[in-house]
């Protein structure tokens, strides 16, 4: 057995022992999960997550840096009704449902809409001609007052940017993109260190290609290209932030491997150490991620032999960085906390038939760095 397995083989072991005869305890900020299409908020290690949303639909949750707001899109009605009527096996699983997007206040409750669909909205209806718009997930501003997403007609394939101020509940064009007709999927986008990153690419499989705009004025600042690796899709893109200061566009690989450009010159940047992610407090703990051929993507606590398998879209770190919300551990569905000592699973979490599978969780304010 490898050093890798040794260490998750171990944790795993302390997660089954940890699960009972928990104490009272307050989580100091809440976690928010997501489930089924809907959103809930666990605030303590001893009680069920209290269920925030009803519309069993929600995607792309995305938690202001701030903590107090929460943006998601929602199928919107034209798309649930065109999935009622589409008879064709198979051709609806590679359509992106028509979206919109909502704004949702976690101190209030107040779920509040952005967006909608155009007044003679139609999709698949014998006798109309299609017209709806595809979103992306939203992405929030690193200082949590605006909100971005992508919009793509369908089908003539017109795309923009757009911006939602949040203190003046306003939107606006910020550009136009490149036209994507029929385009069946969203254009996707993250925003970071180094502006509003636009993923073009046809999928993850293919060549990759983002352009980056400048978040105040809409301009192009700059484009990364990358070639495809066969066999080898790209799992994640974000931006990475490396000891000068200077941010890089990262794509994390299914292989654990990793790409970083400069948008600036288009030219791949080589470090010796991995990307690891964090949260802006100083004591933040370093996740680093990896693959191992039996167990698939793990990570792994920097300075410690804290270990388990997990993807980056399962974890999160709580704002002060040294707990860790994970997600299928220790079983399918369950969210966990580690607190650097024990993983203790959330009640009501779980594949069983009172409970709620989780799919992702929501905490801290965190970024992609090097030289941690």
């Amino acid at each position: 057995m490898g050093a890798v397995q040794r260490v998750l083989g171990y944790l795993v072991l302390v997660t089954a022992l940890s699960t009972a005869g928990v104490q009272a305890q307050a989580l100091d900020s809440p976690l928010i999960l997501w489930s089924r299409g809907d959103l809930y908020r666990a605030t303590a290690l001893d009680a069920p997550p209290e269920r925030l949303t009803e519309d069993g639909t929600i995607s792309g949750p995305a938690l202001a840096p701030n903590g107090q707001w929460i943006a998601y899109k929602i199928a919107s009605p034209v798309g649930l009704e065109a999935l009622s009527r589409v008879q064709v096996e198979g051709f609806i699983a590679a359509f992106d449902l028509p979206a919109d997007i909502v704004l949702y206040d976690v101190a209030s409750g107040e779920a509040i809409p952005l967006t909608t669909q155009p007044a003679d909205a139609a999709l698949f209806v014998e006798g109309k001609l299609d017209r709806a718009v595809l979103r992306s997930a939203p992405a929030w501003s690193p200082d949590s007052t605006q909100v971005a997403w992508v919009e793509v007609d369908y089908p003539n394939g017109t795309a923009r940017l757009v911006l939602y101020a949040v203190a003046q509940a306003q939107s606006r064009l910020l550009a136009a993109l490149p036209p994507q007709p029929n385009r069946l999927v969203p254009l996707n986008l993250v925003w970071g260190a180094g502006g509003i990153a636009v993923d073009l690419s046809p999928d993850a499989a293919s060549a990759q290609y983002h352009v980056v705009y400048d978040p105040v004025g809409g301009q192009p600042t700059g484009a990364v290209g990358v070639a495809a690796v066969t066999g080898n899709s790209v799992r994640l893109t974000t931006w990475v932030v490396d000891p000068a200061g200077r941010a890089l566009l990262g794509l994390l690989y299914e292989s654990g491997g990793w790409t970083l450009v400069d948008p600036d010159d288009n030219v791949p940047a080589l470090y010796a150490d991995l990307p690891a992610l964090r949260t802006r407090a100083e004591s933040s703990w370093l996740l680093r991620f990896g693959v191992d051929p039996s167990l698939g993507f793990y990570w792994e606590i920097g300075g410690s032999n804290a270990a388990a398998a997990g993807a980056p879209n399962g974890v999160a770190l709580s704002p002060d960085g040294e707990k860790l919300a994970v997600v299928g551990q220790p079983a399918n569905g369950v969210a966990s906390i580690y607190d650097g000592a024990a993983m203790i699973a959330l009640p009501g979490t779980g594949s069983g038939e009172d409970e709620i599978p989780v799919g992702a969780v929501l905490w801290g304010p965190m970024e992609w760095a090097l030289g941690g």
